[in-house]
């Protein structure tokens, strides 16, 4: 409103005027708070009625931070092996332990050596040439360039899977354009085509476009490592458990923070083991002026526990679940797999404190345990083992029986 006036009258109209801006501005902030009430009203009710049905879309997990209940959920999904032939190369069991940021060639050797099997690359002919001299795998990314980094490498064993686009939720990329890139793929070759999703991104609307479910969590220094584990689980609800995992782990300094230490590293990699994570790639060999070599202790933590996996890839890609344990300790993450005639616990204390814990096993003919990976071996009394994690100590046992 503009208002003509000229001597003390105006004052009058300047006062009424002023009254009206105030009850517009007080009616629009009830409104507003009515809404937001509204919104938040709904919002609790989604999340119960999520729950009720036992789903983890993204607006439960925001709210709904019952871990046990999320893991009761996963257990009862992830029962066998139902991913193992996706898992299998020259038909021997394949764990997938990859790295990212990789575009030089003069470390694919050192990569090698360090346990890599898999490089997520843009390729190019150098690079395809070193992969198949080293015996690495390749991920080609394609990001929609299908002339250069799909059908000219079509006819190259050594690609394991296809890359279609990274992130797309959060970079803006639609359903569509991913569905499109999916059936590109799928119809000219039938090996897995892999994509990840950031912490903010909608699964579900993807789900008909990838086959392998790649997850971001970098935690460090921000959170827990025990959100890694968490986020696995998360994801497998969300698709029903009809997608593999292969987690992204965090080995680079998030936001220009400090990277993971190498206990750090260890155990979000167990973690996503005993989430059922199907495989691990490393993020990243080289990111933003990160160079992972010169950090040599936790390059040298990826070389061990790297050599850890490999001597369970069979019990991961082929063994199948069972749920013979119970605990009394709820940052003790673990998990029991049964393979070929043997039952191995894989653990993990997810806080950066000692902890204590007692395994109660519910079979009868157990006799001992065995640290697989040290041969140290325990006994069990009465279907019972009792024992105490340092912070963020992983392990392997082999349960014996009579």
């Amino acid at each position: 409103m503009v208002l003509f006036c000229h001597g003390a009258g105006c004052g009058i109209v300047k006062v009424t005027s002023l009254k009206l801006k105030v009850e517009r501005k007080r009616a629009f902030f009830e409104t507003c708070a009515r809404e937001w009430r509204l919104v938040f009203f709904v919002k609790r009710l989604l999340v119960v009625i999520c729950v009720g049905l036992g789903l983890a879309v993204t607006s439960c997990a925001a709210y709904y931070d019952d871990l046990g209940t999320l893991e009761k959920i996963n257990g009862e999904m992830t029962k066998g092996n139902e991913f193992a032939d996706m898992f299998t190369v020259d038909g021997e069991a394949f764990f997938p332990i990859g790295i990212w940021g990789t575009h030089g060639t003069s470390y694919y050797q050192e990569m090698k050596d360090h346990g890599i099997n898999f490089l997520v690359v843009w390729l190019n002919d150098e690079r395809m040439a070193k992969i198949k001299e080293v015996g690495l795998y390749a991920c080609s990314q394609i990001y929609g360039q299908y002339d250069s980094q799909f059908i000219k490498y079509l006819n190259e064993n050594r690609v394991l899977y296809w890359y279609s686009y990274d992130e797309p939720y959060f970079n803006n990329i639609s359903p569509e354009i991913m569905l499109d890139a999916y059936n590109i793929i799928k119809n000219k070759d039938s090996r897995p085509v892999f994509y990840s999703i950031s912490p903010s991104g909608d699964t579900k609307s993807y789900l008909s476009s990838y086959d392998i479910l790649g997850v971001d969590e970098y935690p460090i220094p921000y959170t827990s490592p025990v959100n890694v584990y968490k986020r696995i689980i998360i994801e497998y609800i969300k698709t029903n458990y009809s997608k593999p995992i292969i987690n992204n782990i965090q080995a680079f300094p998030w936001g220009n923070k400090r990277p993971p230490s190498p206990e750090e590293l260890r155990v979000m990699v167990y973690l996503s083991l005993i989430a059922n994570a199907k495989g691990i790639a490393y993020f990243s060999f080289g990111f933003s002026g990160w160079f992972l070599p010169n950090d040599k202790d936790l390059w040298s933590m990826i070389r061990e526990v790297n050599s850890e996996i490999l001597k369970i890839k069979d019990v991961l890609v082929l063994g199948k679940q069972t749920d013979i344990v119970s605990t009394n300790n709820i940052h003790i993450k673990y998990r029991t797999i049964s393979y070929n005639g043997k039952i191995f616990l894989i653990c993990a204390n997810s806080q950066n404190t000692h902890q204590k814990i007692i395994f109660k096993f519910s079979t009868q003919d157990l006799t001992s345990i065995t640290n697989y990976l040290s041969d140290e071996n325990f006994n069990i009394n009465q279907n019972i083992f009792v024992s105490s994690f340092s912070p963020y100590q992983t392990v392997v046992y082999a349960i014996n029986k009579d």
